[in-house]
């Protein structure tokens, strides 16, 4: 969603067509997670790269340069760089894990988000109750916690930091001194609710699991599902980052992590919007 947020704003600017390059998907090394591509459920400008568009940028030489690039440009995937935003280049691959490369265009990037589909019925349920919760001023609450390839997968281990329970009690904390507990509902997002269940005690709130793993909702449903919560406590996950952004509640709180990810050298500073809370 960074990529397609990236290239969408660049897109703006330059008055020109974004395509979207899905050919590395099946193909990624075998360090990380493997993903599918998903936009699909969107309302996006949804045009793809053909082969004569891609091919000079899949040759090995430039898969090769690829490589190279993503160790030394490693540093930067969290920081702004102005050029970038307003480059000449036809073909860009990276993260652009930053809010400024498209922040002058959220509301166009806001309304492209937006599901294409209409919510299955656990979906549509959820929404029901959180409409209603609303109308009798309960202050809703989204909490995601990332566990998944961050536990699993050795080498997202030792990149991700793995957030502590101390930073969900610590936003607990925070979130009851801007708002009476009474009046607070937390939705758990997770795709370990039992270990969530067994570890993260929350005996003075009222909690609901929304549980992904059950199969009843697909993964844009949960996310639009965190967006529409009054507020959002989010892990160091871009998957949370952007049901939060994409909370259109204008007196939101949003709680993020301090620490982003291990490596205490890169700078994550501006990862998060500057009005989110860091924990």
């Amino acid at each position: 969603m960074f990529q397609y947020a990236f290239g969408r704003a660049l897109s703006m600017r330059r008055n020109e067509p974004i395509l979207l390059d899905t050919s590395g998907f099946g193909k990624e090394p075998s360090i990380d997670t493997p993903r599918e591509y998903a936009l699909g459920a969107y309302n996006i400008q949804e045009q793809f790269a053909n082969l004569l568009v891609t091919a000079p940028f899949n040759t090995k030489r430039a898969s090769f340069f690829r490589k190279i690039k993503r160790r030394l440009l490693r540093l930067n995937d969290f920081t702004y760089h102005s050029s970038l935003a307003h480059s000449r280049a036809t073909f860009f691959e990276g993260f652009w894990n930053n809010e400024k490369y498209f922040k002058e265009f959220s509301k166009t990037i806001r309304h492209e988000f937006t599901l294409k589909n209409n919510l299955t019925a656990a979906a549509e349920k959820i929404v029901t109750q959180m409409i209603q919760e609303n109308k009798e001023g309960i202050q809703t609450v989204s909490l995601h916690v990332r566990r998944g390839d961050y536990i699993s997968n050795p080498y997202a281990r030792a990149e991700h930091n793995i957030v502590t329970l101390e930073y969900y009690e610590k936003a607990l904390f925070y979130l009851a001194s801007k708002i009476k507990k009474d009046n607070i509902k937390i939705y758990i997002f997770s795709d370990d609710v039992p270990w969530v269940k067994h570890n993260l005690k929350m005996p003075d709130y009222a909690v609901e699991y929304v549980n992904l793993e059950a199969g009843a909702l697909r993964d844009a449903e949960e996310m639009h599902l965190m967006s529409l919560c009054s507020n959002n406590i989010i892990a160091n996950s871009t998957y949370s980052w952007w049901g939060a952004w994409l909370n259109r509640n204008p007196s939101k709180i949003v709680i993020a992590p301090l620490q982003w990810i291990r490596n205490p050298y890169i700078n994550t500073h501006d990862v998060c919007p500057p009005e989110w809370i860091r924990l």
